[in-house]
């Protein structure tokens, strides 16, 4: 575990703890009814919400390269100030900031939370498919060409064997498929034809995976 990439954990949880702290001192003891710690309320209530809502961000942040979580910051080091800025202009409850619908510090920390919760995991799920399919795209096209070149052989000779001639199909029931007690009905022969070609592209698919790793 990277330090730097769990200190955004680190502060989220040090701001609940304190939330919570707080909230205990006033209820449970007097002397902090109407004190510092009481009035400190219109700041801890805001980060306490932005910080349970971007809680789960923040863990997944550890496992992330340093990379993602360098993008990230870059991102995280503008919307904050944002962020506090558009959470301090809000009204207050009971306030009109707007005529028609009234945007209190709640509806700004559960919007400006929330936008920084999906472009955080907008950031990072794009940087894990940059890097997967930096990693991947040769042995994916080379896959892909394998299944192709299978294809071109497989699809036009189960097209002839499930369209067969009434001549060949009469040959076939007779002499091979009744040898072995199978049908060669239509549906029969589509289902066989199908399912050797899911098998065999199957196959081709874990052939060319193990030697990508063999390669690595």
């Amino acid at each position: 575990m990277k330090i730097k990439q769990a200190m955004p954990l680190f502060l989220i949880f040090f701001w609940i703890t304190l939330d919570y702290v707080a909230h205990w001192c006033v209820d449970s003891l007097d002397a902090c009814y109407g004190s510092l710690v009481h009035q400190s309320f219109g700041l801890l209530t805001p980060v306490y919400l932005f910080s349970i809502v971007t809680l789960p961000t923040a863990f997944f942040l550890i496992f992330v390269s340093s990379s993602i979580f360098k993008s990230w910051l870059k991102f995280t080091m503008w919307w904050v100030p944002l962020s506090i800025l558009v959470i301090v202009v809000a009204s207050e409850p009971g306030g009109a900031m707007m005529p028609i619908y009234s945007f209190i510090q709640k509806d700004a920390v559960f919007l400006m939370s929330s936008l920084f919760v999906m472009v955080s995991v907008g950031i990072i799920v794009g940087k894990l498919l940059t890097v997967f399919l930096d990693k991947y795209t040769a042995s994916f096209h080379s896959t892909l060409k394998a299944l192709f070149s299978f294809s071109y052989f497989w699809v036009p000779f189960s097209l002839a064997f499930v369209l067969m001639p009434p001549l060949v199909h009469e040959f076939l029931e007779g002499y091979l498929f009744s040898f072995f007690g199978l049908p060669i009905s239509f549906e029969y022969r589509a289902y066989i034809m199908g399912g050797v070609f899911v098998v065999i592209s199957l196959g081709i698919i874990v052939w060319k995976t193990l030697a990508l790793r063999k390669k690595n």
